[in-house]
């Protein structure tokens, strides 16, 4: 009985609606520290910022090395909208002696970033992303013990989960939680003890993770990430910071790849479709199921989703002409306006009503 109501609980998530997942906030901002407040950000803080924007947005590491995207990091400065800075509480050592750090807020334009992803033909993942719930023991202090956002690492994973934009989620550790989920399955990484202990948080993914200091002072990190399949388990080994943070940016990857479709994928291909007032999984596919109806439309990718608001590329069998009259017949779906793009594409905006 308890495995089909774990079945049933596992399938309603993954049906569950888009609102579910996590909404990711400034993407489009970078956070530096900093030893100064200079009267404008140097031309390297920018280039860092605008990479670390580029990545977040993407969801891609690697699209760095693009050419064109190299090109425009030489000229980040044109792409910044406003920046501040903020003194923390952080001292960096130096041969002046000590010195408290600026932070510097750097806010990038949501339009031209948007824009040169596209032309480097890189797609967009989103502002809903998998919602990430980190189930973490360590043994810093002898025995092994369950970490929470009171720990020493939660910093070092709340700042790479900013930086590439997941929403990174540490369970409550309450007595429900170290009932349901003894640290010693967690530090065993069993799968099963795990994916039961997190059903009260409806995540959409969930990493177990155990961090062993070694004799030599050195730290091993393994993982199991579970994603709606069997467990893929991970280990490395160096700090505490470097791990950590290596554990968060291959989750990342892994999450983000099927979303991200790099150099002149389907993104850049077939008529874009803009529909807003899609606020569910189950209008998702209904929307899907409708565009997929039409005789002309031989394939429906998404591109992005949003707040709400989807893109989807249809590849046809027939003119743009001809989609839109099909797509009239239907109620569903109201035509708002046709946006052109600089270079002459153009973008069919509808709205989704039931």
């Amino acid at each position: 009985m308890k495995k089909r109501s774990l079945l049933f609980a596992l399938l309603a998530l993954c049906l569950s609606s888009l609102a579910q997942a996590g909404m990711v906030s400034q993407l489009y901002q970078a956070k530096l520290l900093v030893p100064e407040q200079n009267t404008a950000p140097e031309a390297g803080h920018l280039r860092e910022g605008l990479s670390q924007v580029l990545v977040k947005v993407s969801g891609q590491r690697g699209l760095l090395g693009k050419p064109l995207l190299q090109q425009q990091l030489a000229s980040a400065s044109a792409y910044l909208e406003r920046y501040a800075y903020q003194t923390t509480t952080q001292i960096s050592q130096n041969e002046q002696g000590t010195q408290r750090l600026q932070q510097l807020t750097l806010e990038f334009s949501a339009v031209a970033v948007n824009d040169l992803l596209q032309r480097a033909g890189v797609a967009l993942v989103g502002e809903q992303r998998p919602t990430v719930l980190l189930w973490l023991a360590s043994d810093l202090y002898g025995n092994p013990e369950l970490m929470g956002t009171d720990s020493r690492y939660y910093p070092t994973l709340q700042q790479v989960a900013a930086e590439r934009g997941v929403p990174l989620q540490l369970p409550l550790l309450d007595l429900e939680d170290q009932a349901s989920l003894p640290v010693s399955d967690l530090w065993g990484l069993f799968a099963t003890p795990v994916e039961d202990a997190s059903l009260r948080y409806l995540p959409d993914v969930v990493l177990a993770a155990r961090l062993q200091y070694q004799a030599n002072g050195s730290t091993e990190l393994s993982w199991i990430l579970i994603n709606r399949g069997t467990p893929q388990r991970q280990s490395t080994s160096g700090t505490p910071e470097q791990v950590l943070s290596e554990m968060l940016q291959q989750t990342a990857d892994q999450l983000f790849a099927p979303m991200a479709q790099a150099d002149l994928s389907f993104y850049q291909s077939g008529v874009a479709l803009q529909v807003s007032n899609v606020s569910t999984f189950d209008a998702y596919l209904r929307l899907v199921d409708l565009l997929q109806s039409l005789p002309l439309v031989k394939a429906v990718n998404p591109a992005e989703i949003g707040s709400g608001m989807v893109t989807l590329r249809l590849q046809l069998e027939g003119s743009e002409q001809q989609l839109q009259q099909a797509i009239s017949l239907d109620s569903r779906l109201v035509l708002l306006d046709i946006l052109r793009n600089s270079d002459g594409a153009q973008t069919y905006s509808y709205r989704w009503q039931e």
